[in-house]
């Protein structure tokens, strides 16, 4: 994350999947009522921007995407406006210069991007929750499934 805010200032981002070296976007279409999936999106569909804003501990910040804040619900990442926040620690790995984002209460859960399935249509995959995946080694490798690139949106 370039020019990472500082406490309670914003940057808007596009997020990237490294897995799938795709955009990340909360899906809209079809109607869809709130909440809204996080996913990862089409190729030909442009990313939405993401507004991160630092709280106040270390690696802690919210998430908002098209107005809608980012929550975890039922295992799943999504986005809806209930008047509540939800606290994600985003941490730089730095032998993968990409992040992962882990649920601040119960840390050890982070976005995960789901495998494809053989009979299941390929898009949208929604962004999980889970159990976060380091294989000990030095430096530890984490699952590219759970690692996210930032991209600083200039205004």
């Amino acid at each position: 994350m370039s020019a990472i805010p500082t406490q309670n200032s914003s940057s808007e981002y596009h997020i990237t999947s490294v897995a799938y070296k795709q955009y990340l976007g909360d899906d809209q279409a079809g109607g869809v009522l709130p909440p809204y999936p996080i996913v990862v999106l089409h190729p030909d569909i442009l990313p939405p921007k993401f507004t991160v804003t630092k709280g106040n501990e270390v690696n802690t910040y919210t998430i908002k995407v098209n107005g809608n804040m980012v929550h975890d619900k039922d295992n799943r990442v999504v986005s809806y406006n209930d008047g509540c926040t939800t606290e994600w620690v985003i941490i730089f790995r730095r032998h993968e210069r990409a992040y992962t984002v882990q649920r601040k209460v119960e840390s050890c859960l982070a976005w995960t991007a789901p495998m494809l399935e053989p009979n299941r249509p390929t898009n949208p995959l929604q962004i999980l929750l889970e159990p976060l995946f380091v294989r000990p080694s030095n430096p530890p490798q984490f699952n590219p499934a759970q690692l996210f690139k930032f991209e600083f949106v200039k205004a």
